[in-house]
């Protein structure tokens, strides 16, 4: 009797305590312990979260290059034009954690507090010919091809210049 007493007891108060979670998370914010590529968002309001995600995508964007050695050359190739990272969708999947079923809410609160809430936006190409455009521009597709060798006529002397190999 006494051991049924302690495991309704015990019971009761699992239940009382995921109610309180469930109760505690508030809905059109996002679960503490959430972020996105390593921005933290946890505990904003979605709309904060979008403001401050989009500025971080063109900041991110905005700065993107690549170097590339090739050929004995070095190739710089701007990306910005070419790139888009786009926040959107990850945002809105972490959204519906906190405005879901209410019985639901509790898990995904736990499962941030204990786990972390972490999510990866890769960045895509979102204009193909401006990459094309980005590369070309970088001189990288005339790297490694022949040059003819040249001569010219200079204060009366002739000059040489050897032209190299594909």
């Amino acid at each position: 009797m006494k051991r049924r007493r302690i495991v309704t007891a015990a019971a009761v108060l699992l239940a009382a305590g995921y109610w309180i979670c469930c109760a505690m998370v508030k809905s059109g914010y996002i679960l503490p312990r959430t972020a996105i590529n390593g921005i933290k968002v946890g505990g904003m309001a979605a709309e904060e979260a979008e403001d401050v995600l989009a500025h971080a995508a063109e900041e991110r964007v905005s700065s993107t290059g690549m170097d590339v050695l090739f050929a004995g050359g070095h190739y710089k190739i701007q990306l910005q034009e070419a790139l888009e990272l786009d926040y959107a969708p990850a945002l809105e999947e972490i959204s519906k954690m906190s405005q879901g079923a209410f019985w639901t809410r509790g898990f995904f609160l736990l499962k941030a507090v204990l786990f972390g809430n972490n999510r990866s936006v890769p960045v895509r190409i979102a204009n193909p010919d401006a990459l094309h455009e980005a590369i070309a521009e970088s001189g990288l597709l005339q790297a490694g091809t022949v040059e003819q060798t040249s001569c010219k006529k200079s204060g009366g002397r002739l000059l040489f210049k050897m032209g190299k190999t594909g």
